[in-house]
């Protein structure tokens, strides 16, 4: 089984690379079908972080009897969390910018 904080890293590197494909599309803004797709993609990994958060919150409070790890775990959690939700915030920017200029 993968630990929680390896499949939050794996989702975050994905997001991050859906947006860079979209910025480089934004250079010409020709391939738009692959520019939404990205987006597409960006709001599912997410919604896949999301799951992998409230599941590894609930195994941690199950699992770990130690308050000082499940404090440092939860906050490892939390942050990989916010840097996907971070990244949607920045697909639905730059679906902004291609609604209006496309």
């Amino acid at each position: 089984m993968i630990p929680a904080s390896k499949k939050m890293a794996l989702l975050i590197e994905q997001g991050c690379n859906e947006i860079r494909t979209v910025v480089y599309g934004l250079r010409d803004m020709q391939d738009l079908r692959k520019m939404t797709e990205a987006l597409v993609r960006v709001n599912s990994i997410e919604n896949q972080a999301d799951d992998v958060f409230d599941t590894s919150i609930d195994l941690l409070f199950q699992q770990e009897d130690d308050a000082k790890e499940v404090i440092k775990k939860r906050e490892i959690y939390q942050v990989m969390e916010i840097a996907t939700d971070k990244c949607e915030d920045a697909a639905n920017a730059i679906e902004s910018i291609i609604i209006k200029y496309a």
